[in-house]
């Protein structure tokens, strides 16, 4: 009884706030509500993948798509980086063949991570954009409407799912600046359980200072605002940095952890991949922000030494 009280309480003033396109559904832990903003059919959706060969993960990845999804309209756009083996071109072609709302966008320039998203980008007719690793495979048939029905309010800047890795535990729950010393997610490795812990559980929609790359819904009439992503990161921080523009310009960033899709990356990262210039563009861009006490949206008494929350060992 309580329960739905409260799921009729939030759902009144998220009616009076948002009007009638957003409802409240009730979820399976106490006292926690699903705020669920329609987006209309007709609303186009451009999911931009940049790949190198690796059919072995973007087709289950693209076939995860038209499979499981249940928005209408919506666009794929493989950005080509210089692939080179030719099970790779007759997988393109099939591919394009098959499904006319999937194209491939030749890129043949040195892999930036940056320049490829804006080149989907400029190439995309989508009111909402998506940009998705080729090693992910969807879960959440109704991915699409709350990605983009969230990314689409005027208040909100990037919105991220709840990323799983292939054992079923987190990848990723939001991105917490400063944490590791740079920025890391939280929740890593946790099995996605309503966890009491001295911060907010991973199975709560909250908002964030950053989402990954790797799965991140922004709209058009957001980018058009903020800027696309900066190209003077080469492989990773590109996304943390639009999402700190997108705050600083007043906008809210989202991690909803009722958007579910596995993310194939290995639990261990090897840092020697990452090149000199990702590190000093993190320094110039977000290094107020990696202080402790920086993030606005991680309590400052939590130590930025653990993925999973925990009391700072020194105050």
């Amino acid at each position: 009884m309580a329960q739905e009280s409260g799921r009729r309480a939030v759902d009144g003033h998220v009616h009076r706030v948002f009007g009638p396109t957003a409802r409240v559904f009730p979820c399976n832990h106490l006292y926690v509500f699903d705020v669920f903003h329609e987006v209309k059919e007709s609303t186009r959706i451009s999911i931009i993948i940049p790949t190198k060969d690796r059919i072995d993960y973007l087709g289950p990845c693209v076939r995860s798509i038209l499979k499981r999804s249940t928005h209408p309209d919506y666009e794929i756009l493989i950005l080509d980086n210089n692939s080179e083996e030719p099970d790779t071109r007759k997988w393109f072609e099939r591919i394009t063949r098959e499904h006319p709302h999937v194209f491939v966008v030749p890129a043949p320039y040195p892999f930036c991570w940056s320049k490829l998203n804006n080149h989907g980008m400029e190439k995309a007719t989508g009111d909402v954009f998506i940009f998705l690793n080729n090693d992910t495979e969807v879960i959440s048939p109704d991915w699409m409407q709350r990605l983009g029905g969230q990314a689409l309010r005027e208040d909100v800047g990037a919105v991220g799912p709840l990323l799983l890795y292939k054992d079923g535990t987190i990848q990723h729950a939001g991105v917490v600046v400063g944490l590791g010393g740079w920025a890391d997610h939280l929740y890593q490795g946790v099995h996605p359980v309503h966890l009491g812990t001295p911060f907010v559980s991973p199975m709560v929609k909250r908002n964030v200072l950053a989402v990954t790359g790797s799965c991140m819904a922004v709209s058009r009439k957001t980018i058009e605002r903020i800027g696309p992503f900066n190209e003077a990161f080469m492989i990773c921080g590109s996304d943390v940095e639009l999402c700190i523009r997108a705050h600083e310009k007043g906008l809210f960033n989202i991690y909803d952890p009722f958007v579910r899709l596995y993310h194939f990356e290995s639990k261990t990262r090897n840092p020697i991949a990452i090149p000199p210039c990702d590190f000093e563009m993190s320094e110039k861009c977000y290094k107020a922000y990696r202080l402790k006490g920086g993030d606005p949206f991680y309590n400052a008494n939590l130590s930025l030494k653990s993925n999973v929350p925990r009391l700072s060992e020194t105050p």
